[in-house]
């Protein structure tokens, strides 16, 4: 029987991504997005979500409590920020983030 619930809903995407590929070429951009991808990823464990899908640059995932919802898109901003300042490769990237709230199959 298929089951209906309240969930938060959060997609975050890498911005700035496609530049790297242009400035790095396609293994190392690869590498070094694909670390971000998890890096962000570590947030949503952080606060008690699930990982949906991961998007190339980006992710999605789902939360019960849509306050986690919110704590690990700030984390996930800090987190890019700290990084970004000990990479100059990261430096002109930033994160997109939507949350949305309501009922998930």
């Amino acid at each position: 029987m298929t089951q209906i619930r309240e969930r938060s809903v959060l997609f975050a995407d890498l911005r700035g991504s496609t530049a790297l590929f242009e400035t790095l070429g396609n293994a190392e951009a690869s590498g070094l997005v694909t670390q971000t991808v998890a890096l962000i990823g570590q947030a949503v464990d952080e606060n008690r979500g699930d990982i949906i899908k991961t998007l190339g640059d980006g992710l999605m995932a789902a939360f019960d409590n849509p306050r986690d919802g919110i704590k690990a898109a700030m984390r996930m901003q800090e987190l890019l920020v700290k990084t970004s300042a000990r990479s100059e490769r990261l430096r002109h990237t930033h994160l997109q983030i939507a949350l949305a709230r309501g009922e998930v199959v």
